[in-house]
């Protein structure tokens, strides 16, 4: 757990569990994959989400979003969150700094 690893070693967390909403035109493919890959892909994985079929069904979910397509499809992944990469980093660093074994250049 990288959030328990920045305690120990006084830095702030890396990880913040605050939900992560995919939703979009369910026909595209992206670089992501699209939509429907991202929902077989953590189907696979046994990830828990919440399925939004429609674009009425993700504003009735997110009364803040309006007038979206009805083609949009979409999911919430409650466990979700977003990474502080640079935060990852420096963590890396000083954990990796306290092992006399390795060498940071």
């Amino acid at each position: 757990e990288f959030n328990k690893l920045a305690e120990e070693h006084g830095l702030p967390p890396v990880f913040y569990k605050e939900g992560s909403l995919w939703f979009g035109n369910s026909t595209v493919v992206s670089e992501e994959g699209g939509v429907a890959a991202a929902e077989k892909a953590m189907t696979e994985a046994g990830l828990p989400f919440d399925p939004l079929e429609t674009g009425s069904a993700i504003e009735k979910a997110f009364p803040y979003m309006a007038n979206l397509p009805e083609s949009y499809s979409g999911f919430l992944q409650k466990d979700g969150g977003s990474v502080d990469l640079e935060g990852v980093q420096e963590l890396l660093v000083k954990v990796l700094g306290t092992f006399p074994n390795v060498s940071l250049r």
